[in-house]
């Protein structure tokens, strides 16, 4: 599948602009995770933003990267299992000028389910 990152233009340390379809769908579902787990550290009144592993990520929820860390192989998998079990057709995408591929809201509504389903 190649990098998680977008291969065109300046390279980025954040996976961010995956050019292939399944990287596009585990930076969602990694996301979705990531936002989950910093409502519920918020609700049980931790602060998201201090963390141990990800201490160097000042700019946004480190705390909420620590806790996501050790589920995020059951992530992968739950989202590698969804692609090859929905199978990709071209409508569930748009592919843009820059080659970076960008989920519709279908998929993206069900890629929110299967991160919910393993937090």
């Amino acid at each position: 599948m190649g990098p998680r990152s977008s291969m065109r233009g300046i390279k980025k340390i954040k996976n961010y602009n995956a050019t292939h379809p399944v990287n596009a769908m585990l930076n969602y579902a990694c996301a979705v995770a990531v936002g989950q787990t910093k409502i519920r550290a918020l609700a049980d009144g931790y602060d998201p933003t201090i963390g141990i592993m990800h201490h160097e990520y000042r700019e946004g929820p480190a705390y909420a990267l620590d806790l996501v860390e050790p589920v995020r192989p059951m992530l992968n998998r739950a989202v590698l299992g969804f692609a090859m079990e929905q199978g990709l057709n071209p409508a569930d995408l748009t592919i843009r000028r820059d080659s970076v591929c960008r989920l519709n809201p279908q998929v993206a509504k069900r890629l929110v389910e299967v991160a919910a389903g393993t937090l």
